[in-house]
């Protein structure tokens, strides 16, 4: 395969490896799963094998560092992230591909996905909208697809201070990742098309907690610097009892951590 149309780029621990359920194999498809913490520098010997499947050992710890290592290894024109527990709808994949060819400025879409019963998981918009830091904040890494030379040559990657396995800062490489991309002048989209299935719990399911409000207060100022006492207030009063206090909320908004 000398360059793929897209590559899917897992991130997984040692542990998790095996549990990976592939896509259908594709000509124009590779797989490439970066896993850490594999004991002795060894490639599990349960992990699916494909030919078109390559698998590569990191040292490092923290998802952001295996996705950006992603982005170094991947050969495809184009980039969807996944864990071990993603299923992709193979056919919602398909045209979130078109949606890029048939748009050579566009360099990300995000999609949408669902759980387990066929249910959103979060609201999403009906109908495509362009990307803003205003309304990226909700965005899962597994419904990104984007355009590797775009993002190759904005210089743009995934911030290694943010995201799971990274304490205090649990969240946000995802959203933090639109808000670079916007920052350098690349064209993100929304697209209503269901591309993967991911179980319900997920890094986000302890919102409203002083954990969760101290990295979220950090994502606020990180995405809009010297402005983003009034972003964090404009979040608060989306919904005042998000964080279940006003003490906590005033915290939020103040990053008086």
């Amino acid at each position: 395969m000398s360059e793929p149309l897209l590559t899917i780029g897992y991130s997984v621990l040692a542990e998790r490896a095996s549990a990976i359920r592939l896509p259908d194999q594709e000509p124009d498809v590779e797989v490439l799963v970066m896993i850490q913490g594999a004991v002795d520098g060894r490639i599990p010997d349960d992990v699916p094998r494909r030919d078109d499947v390559r698998y590569e050992l990191l040292d490092s710890r923290g998802v952001t560092k295996s996705r950006n290592a992603v982005l170094d290894g991947a050969r495809g024109r184009y980039v969807l992230f996944a864990d071990d527990d993603i299923v992709f709808h193979e056919e919602g994949v398909r045209s979130v591909v078109g949606e890029l060819e048939a748009n050579p400025g566009l360099a990300l879409v995000l999609a949408i996905a669902v759980d387990e019963g066929g249910r959103l998981r979060k609201p999403y918009p009906s109908r495509p909208v362009r990307l803003t830091r205003w309304n990226s904040g909700k965005a899962a890494t597994y419904e990104i697809m984007l355009r590797r030379d775009a993002f190759a040559r904005a210089g743009v990657r995934f911030d290694e201070r943010f995201g799971a396995g990274v304490d205090p800062h649990f969240l946000g490489d995802e959203y933090i990742l639109i808000a670079d991309a916007l920052a350098a002048g690349l064209e993100c989209r929304f697209v209503p098309v269901v591309v993967a299935v991911h179980p319900t719990v997920s890094s986000g399911a302890g919102f409203g907690t002083l954990r969760d409000a101290r990295a979220r207060s950090a994502i606020f100022g990180r995405v809009f610097g010297p402005t983003a006492p009034i972003a964090r207030l404009a979040f608060v009063l989306r919904s005042p009892r998000r964080f279940r206090s006003a003490g906590l909320s005033a915290r939020f908004v103040l990053n008086r951590f």
